[in-house]
């Protein structure tokens, strides 16, 4: 009879992990198809002449992404090291990813590339 438990708490056990592996095998595939969904997200060269958002779905230069972040921690452009801009497809709207380092963390910043907003903000040690 003890065998049999045994045998049982086996056959769950991996019936569990099996589950597991195959909702990890669907989300993963999810995150591959919104990604390849997302990934025609215009260009920064095309935008590069906008100054200021518009009704017809201008974006903020980069620049002005850059200076929102820098200015939400009042730092300057000669305070910071390793600037980087990219924008993106996330969060559903197309984001500016403001990326920084400073004083030995590294800042990450969304921001929403048609009116300026930020999205999320963080930073970690480096």
């Amino acid at each position: 009879m003890e065998k049999k438990k045994t045998n049982v708490l086996i056959i769950v056990l991996i019936s569990i992990i099996v589950i597991l592996l195959l909702c990890c095998i669907v989300l993963f595939m999810k995150n591959e198809y919104l990604d390849e969904k997302y990934e025609k997200s215009p260009s920064l060269e095309s935008n590069e002449q906008s100054s200021s958002p518009s009704l017809n779905n201008q974006f903020i230069t980069k620049e002005e992404a850059i200076d929102i972040a820098l200015k939400d921690i009042g730092l300057t452009k000669n305070d910071v090291y390793d600037l980087e801009v990219e924008l993106e497809r996330k969060y559903n709207d197309d984001v500016y990813e403001v990326n920084f380092d400073y004083n030995y963390l590294d800042y990450e910043y969304y921001i929403n590339a048609k009116d300026g907003h930020i999205i999320k903000s963080f930073s970690e040690r480096d």
